[in-house]
C-alpha cells in the first residue's frame, strides 16, 4: 500500500518542472501515479467530483492530501520547506511553504505556496488517498 511518504518523495522530485510543461493538476497526478496511487486524470475543477471512488474528502490535511483551491491544487507537505532547504523560493517564503504545486519554484512573490497566497474568501478542500498509510 503507497504512503504518504511514497507522494511526497514523487511530489518533491516533480519541483521547479516549468508550469508549462506540468501544470497543477497534472503535477497531482503525476506524483500520485509515480507512488502506485493510479487514478483518472481529472482537471482542477472536475476533481472533487470525478474522484470520489479514490479520494475521501477530509476536514483537515495530513501529509500527502490533495489541497484543493478555486482553480488551483497541490499536495500538502507539512514538513514543507524543512526538507527543500536549498531551495530560493523557500527561502523567500521563511521556511513556510507547505503545498507543494507545479509553481513551487521559480518566482512567484515572496508568499507563493504559503495557503495564504490561494485563497480567494474560501477554504481549501483536502483530499485523502483511500487506504493510505502514514
Amino acid at each position: 500500500m503507497p504512503s504518504s511518504h511514497d507522494i511526497l518523495a514523487r511530489a518533491r522530485a516533480l519541483r521547479g518542472i516549468p508550469y508549462a510543461d506540468l501544470d497543477c493538476s497534472h503535477f497531482v497526478h503525476r506524483a500520485y501515479e509515480e507512488a502506485q496511487c493510479k487514478y483518472p486524470y481529472q482537471s482542477t475543477k472536475s476533481f472533487a467530483e470525478k474522484t470520489k471512488e479514490y479520494f475521501v474528502e477530509e476536514a483537515l490535511p495530513a501529509a500527502g492530501d490533495v489541497v484543493l483551491y478555486s482553480g488551483h491544487m497541490g499536495i500538502y507537505d507539512p514538513q514543507g520547506c524543512q526538507v527543500l532547504k536549498s531551495d530560493q523560493v523557500c527561502r523567500q517564503l521563511n521556511d513556510d511553504a507547505p503545498i507543494l504545486s507545479a509553481r513551487s519554484g521559480g518566482n512567484m512573490g515572496v508568499a507563493y505556496g504559503r495557503s495564504s497566497w490561494f485563497e480567494t474568501g474560501k477554504k481549501p478542500k483536502y483530499f485523502r488517498w483511500k487506504g493510505l498509510t502514514a
